[in-house]
C-alpha cells in the first residue's frame, strides 16, 4: 500500500477556506456530496478529494453536545486509523484536524457498501454468520 500522507498538526483548525459541511466543504481541499449517515456524535457525508481526485468519507464530530471524553474518543479513533493504514479490515484515516467553527473531523477513504446494520435488517444473515461477523470485525 501506498504510503499515507503526513497528519496535518493535531487538530490544528482548518484553513479559513472550511466551511460547514452543510454548506459544501470541508477545507480547501474536501468538497462534500452527500451525508451518508447521521449519529448521536456526528455525521459522516461522501466528499471528493481534490487534490487526490478520490472519493473519501468524512466523519465530523458535533460540538455543543459532546464531552471532552468523547473528543479524545474521536480523536483517538482517527490516530489509530491513520497508524493502521493498510490493514485490509480497517478504514484508514489520511486526515484529522477542526473545522473553524471547532468541530473535529477526519477523512477517511471511502467504502461503498451496505453498513452492517443494513446487513442484519435484511436478514441476509443467519443469527449464527452475524455473530461470527461481528466477533472477526472486533
Amino acid at each position: 500500500p501506498a504510503p499515507m500522507p503526513a497528519m496535518p498538526a493535531p487538530y490544528a483548525p482548518a484553513p479559513a477556506a472550511a466551511l460547514d459541511p452543510a454548506l459544501g466543504r470541508v477545507g480547501d481541499r474536501w468538497r462534500v456530496v452527500r451525508e451518508i449517515a447521521q449519529g448521536g456524535m456526528g455525521a459522516v457525508y461522501e466528499a471528493f478529494d481534490e487534490q487526490t481526485r478520490q472519493r473519501c468519507a468524512i466523519k465530523v464530530l458535533k460540538t455543543g453536545r459532546t464531552t471532552p471524553e468523547q473528543e479524545e474518543r474521536f480523536r483517538r479513533e482517527a490516530d489509530i486509523g491513520a497508524r493502521l493504514n493498510g490493514h485490509p479490515g480497517i478504514v484508514a484515516t489520511t486526515a484529522a484536524g477542526a473545522l473553524s467553527n471547532g468541530r473535529l473531523y477526519c477523512v477517511m477513504e471511502f467504502v461503498d457498501g451496505s453498513s452492517l446494520w443494513e446487513v442484519f435488517a435484511k436478514n441476509v444473515l443467519t443469527r449464527e454468520q452475524a455473530v461470527r461477523l461481528v466477533l472477526e470485525v472486533a
